[in-house]
């Protein structure tokens, strides 16, 4: 392959697997790093759950 043809220093299957790669451990950050929310009381305040997010 000609030198002023090639993208980076990286083939296209090495491109794809970094990025592969780089997207399954930030879904893996994401899936240990849930935010827990205190109850606001809704649930309780409304008998038939109106106005609640549940």
């Amino acid at each position: 392959m000609k030198k002023e043809c090639l993208i980076g220093p990286l083939g296209s299957y090495q491109r794809r697997m970094k990025a592969y790669d780089l997207r399954l451990q930030a879904a893996k950050r994401m899936k240990t790093s849930i935010a827990r929310h205190r109850c606001n009381g809704d649930e309780e305040l409304f008998e038939t759950k109106i106005g609640s997010y549940t």
